[in-house]
């Protein structure tokens, strides 16, 4: 790779995680305080939208004739398809960076085989089922919750014998 197309990839780099960034707040944390409470304050989101927005365009980051680029691209795109085809509860834990690419190399590994996704599916549904009765009242409870789905998932990766209730029983 010569300088040139070394600086041209770091600028689409550049341009691509400056669009996640723009897309990375959610409408609602944008939204004023309501009149009710004018001290109430905005928090933000450790969530980003990544996992809505059009992801077709990334293979337009890629330098001309990189297959290794365009591989990637793909598996981040099939990956993003998979979430979208969750219950939107369940999608939106594909938001959070290390849980969207624990499932993309999990999916990869199994080259995307429907007994991967059902098994995802499974432990993922199981997981917002739990984040949903947890307190996710700012920013910081969030990431940690996330942050324990993460560690959750990775968990039932390598002890993919391990049922929903014995790991309830375990950790939650």
């Amino acid at each position: 790779m010569n300088k040139n197309n070394f600086y041209s990839l770091g600028g689409k780099l550049c341009l691509f995680f400056s669009i996640l960034l723009v897309f990375s707040c959610n409408r609602e944390d944008n939204a004023y305080p309501s009149s009710k409470n004018k001290n109430e304050t905005i928090q933000s989101s450790p969530y980003n939208s990544f996992i809505t927005s059009p992801v077709d365009q990334l293979y337009l980051l890629c330098p001309e004739g990189d297959m290794v680029c365009h591989n990637n691209m793909s598996l981040t795109i099939a990956t993003a398809q998979y979430f979208k085809s969750l219950n939107p509860g369940t999608a939106a834990l594909g938001s959070y960076n290390n849980i969207f690419y624990t499932t993309r190399d999990y999916l990869a590994d199994h080259n995307f085989s429907d007994e991967a996704k059902l098994f995802l599916s499974d432990k993922l549904n199981f997981l917002a089922e739990w984040k949903k009765q947890q307190d996710n009242s700012t920013p910081e409870k969030q990431l940690e919750n996330l942050e324990f789905i993460h560690s959750s998932l990775k968990y039932f990766i390598q002890n993919p014998d391990t049922t929903n209730e014995q790991f309830k029983a375990l950790f939650m």
